[in-house]
């Protein structure tokens, strides 16, 4: 179906909605009832549909080093199946690294994971099944700022990111040299991002309470031609 993850970071709400008019609730996730978390900060959103999984990041509610999260959900029944400490004393790490202030989360096309934290950069990782999980390699923001939310376009190779730090919104790939992409952010500040592969992206604005429905990139573009892109297509 054509709809959106969100995560409500106030109340530890996780909802899908119907990107379509009028956006109904389709379902809800209460990250509060897994019982392992007091915030309900959760930030990321990831669907993973070849492992019939969601993924989800919780940075607790501050900027200090303690205890952040990434959860699996089963994204048939909602029910939590795993969940991976990425700091402080709750650190699964198999190689001492961490990642602190953790925001946004994404799969890529060969179903690699990506995660971005409050420290300006963007983070290779895998995750296992026995709770642990291990690190690729890191890369700072292009331009700087801080990245927040994140989305692997695989029609175009390339990920949609939301930097929060400069309110702009930026298209890039991590494994190649391509020119750096960017449009102006629609929101006052922009938190999370999601691509549908068809030439849109959906944005939410920090503290207005807003979806942004903005013109994405073509398929066929070649990445690097500067295009125009970012438009406000449509608003709620």
């Amino acid at each position: 179906n054509h709809s959106i993850w969100f995560a409500n970071e106030g109340t530890g709400q996780v909802q899908e909605l119907d990107a379509d008019a009028p956006h109904s609730l389709l379902r809800s996730i209460n990250v509060l009832g897994f019982g392992i978390t007091v915030d309900g900060n959760t930030d990321g959103v990831a669907i993973d549909m070849a492992n019939n999984r969601i993924l989800l990041t919780d940075f607790q509610g501050d900027l200090s080093n303690f205890d952040d999260l990434i959860y699996e959900v089963d994204y048939t029944s909602l029910a939590l199946t795993n969940l991976w400490g990425t700091d402080g004393f709750s650190n699964t790490s198999r190689d001492g690294s961490f990642i602190n202030t953790i925001l946004g989360i994404c799969v890529d096309g060969s179903g690699g994971i990506w995660a971005s934290d409050n420290a300006a950069l963007i983070h290779s990782i895998n995750l296992y099944a026995d709770g642990t999980w291990d690190h690729n390699f890191q890369q700072g923001v292009p331009g700087g700022g801080s990245w927040a939310g994140l989305d692997y376009d695989p029609c175009l190779n390339e990920f949609f990111v939301a930097n929060f730090g400069q309110n702009r919104i930026q298209y890039h790939n991590t494994l190649t040299s391509n020119p750096l992409q960017v449009a102006n952010s629609p929101a006052s500040s922009t938190t999370a991002i999601s691509s549908n592969e068809v030439n849109l992206v959906y944005t939410s604005g920090f503290g207005d309470n807003r979806v942004y429905e903005v013109e994405g990139i073509e398929c066929d573009a070649v990445a690097t031609e500067q295009v125009h892109w970012g438009a406000i297509k449509a608003l709620w």
